[in-house]
């Protein structure tokens, strides 16, 4: 139970440091890393990259909606597009 409480107050102090020292910059980096990692889920799922030829492709991507909700963060509000296939169903693992 301690243990869960000092990392707790060690990660705590980790979001402090970021937001005195790169406060709007550390918000970005941390949406291009949730939007890197919506991609790669989605390219696994689909079976092939943006644009890509491939015989194991499972569907085609069809645009992005957004979530109906910001993803909230200590650092601040990040919004994330969430791609639509068309003839399957793509949930995040988030």
């Amino acid at each position: 139970m301690t243990q869960s409480k000092q990392r707790k107050e060690d990660s705590y102090g980790l979001v402090k440091l970021f937001q005195e020292n790169i406060p709007g910059d550390f918000l970005s980096i941390l949406e291009t890393g949730i939007k890197a990692i919506i991609e790669a889920e989605l390219n696994n799922r689909v079976g092939a990259q943006p644009y890509e030829r491939s015989e194991e492709r499972k569907t085609y991507r069809n645009g992005i909606r957004l979530r109906k909700k910001e993803l909230t963060t200590s650092m601040g509000k990040v919004t994330i597009g969430i791609p639509k296939l068309r003839k399957a169903v793509f949930i995040q693992s988030f």
